[in-house]
């Protein structure tokens, strides 16, 4: 399982911030590593769907090694929803959040 710390600065950087853990505990350094790039990965597509000054702390647990790529990014994405990092959706907008995406991939995606 992957967990989701959401905190806003009070600086003047509006640039978003990411910290990944994983533990020992998960598995060997090349299971490790692998969870690591999978949150990297999400990151990298969700920066434009975030908050602008947001610092996420992503915590890896020995469950998230056991995730599929897909899986994880669609967790990724509720999680940061539900902790308040995405940026509110605009109500005359018809792309999808993340969270709500089928595929778990945070690209925007247009609804019919």
């Amino acid at each position: 399982m992957l967990l989701i710390a959401a905190r806003p600065r009070d600086d003047e950087f509006t640039r978003q911030r990411l910290g990944i853990t994983v533990s020992r505990k998960v598995g060997s350094a090349v299971v490790r590593n692998r969870v690591k790039r999978q949150v990297r990965e999400w990151f990298r597509a969700a920066r434009p769907r975030l908050r602008p000054g947001i610092d996420l702390v992503v915590i890896g647990r020995s469950a998230a090694a056991r995730l599929a790529r897909g899986e994880a990014k669609g967790i990724l994405c509720r999680l940061a929803h539900e902790a308040g990092a995405t940026k509110p959706r605009d109500p005359s907008s018809r792309i999808a959040l993340c969270a709500g995406s089928p595929s778990g991939s945070c690209a925007p995606t247009s609804s019919p």
